[in-house]
């Protein structure tokens, strides 16, 4: 079991690279710059994990 403490985007290639090591991973995420826009809660850091560790993270 492997714990990361993640904060901020470019924490995604340290967790990619990680995952590759072992399957058995916790992630903690940064939820400080996560807001509410036009009604929506936006949590950019969360966000940019899971589709990072999913594989469609759009890095253009």
């Amino acid at each position: 079991m492997i714990t990361i403490l993640a904060g901020g985007t470019g924490s995604v290639k340290l967790i990619r690279g990680i995952g590759k090591l072992s399957e058995d991973m916790t992630v903690i995420s940064n939820v400080g710059d996560n807001i509410w826009l036009y009604g929506l809660y936006v949590c950019p850091d969360i966000d940019t994990i899971l589709y990072g560790l999913a594989g469609v993270l759009d890095e253009r």
